[in-house]
């Protein structure tokens, strides 16, 4: 009896060593615009790239002494007697010292508590960051407390 199988045949052509190869190529390529992608992406983030494109402060911030940033310190740290709390909106009360600031040395200085709500005017939104000098940051028990005063 004949059998009706037939054995397999080659219907493609064998791969060129030349196509191999393009596989790399297209590889390499690939790799040479990422890297300077992200080189051109990075490089104005560096310091001295970023420094030397940014104009020079003529503005001097003011300095707090270290008495004056710790008088600040202590009333975003714990509640004082001399720090009312002030309602900020119905049903809501933060403490005057985080809404209006702290006078100290004849300088007006805020504090934001970053984890947590604060109602100064950085935090609102009343002040935008290229608005304020920032003059001393505290990092305690996973919150940072952040001084500033307006340019």
């Amino acid at each position: 009896m004949a059998s009706t199988y037939a054995p397999p045949t080659r219907r493609y052509p064998a791969a060129q060593p030349w196509q191999r190869t393009s596989y790399a190529l297209l590889l390499l390529v690939a790799a040479d615009v990422f890297v300077v992608s992200a080189v051109a992406l990075l490089l104005p983030h560096t310091a001295f790239f970023s420094r030397s494109l940014t104009a020079p402060r003529t503005a001097s911030v003011p300095a707090l002494s270290p008495e004056n940033l710790e008088t600040v310190l202590s009333y975003a740290r714990s509640m004082r007697p001399d720090d009312d709390l002030v309602q900020v909106r119905p049903g809501v009360f933060a403490k005057r010292s985080n809404v209006e600031g702290v006078d100290v040395g004849g300088v007006r200085a805020y504090y934001d508590i970053a984890s947590h709500q604060s109602f100064d005017p950085l935090s609102t939104g009343k002040l935008a960051e290229s608005q304020v000098n920032v003059i001393g940051r505290e990092a305690q028990s996973g919150f940072l407390i952040l001084v500033y005063t307006r340019k």
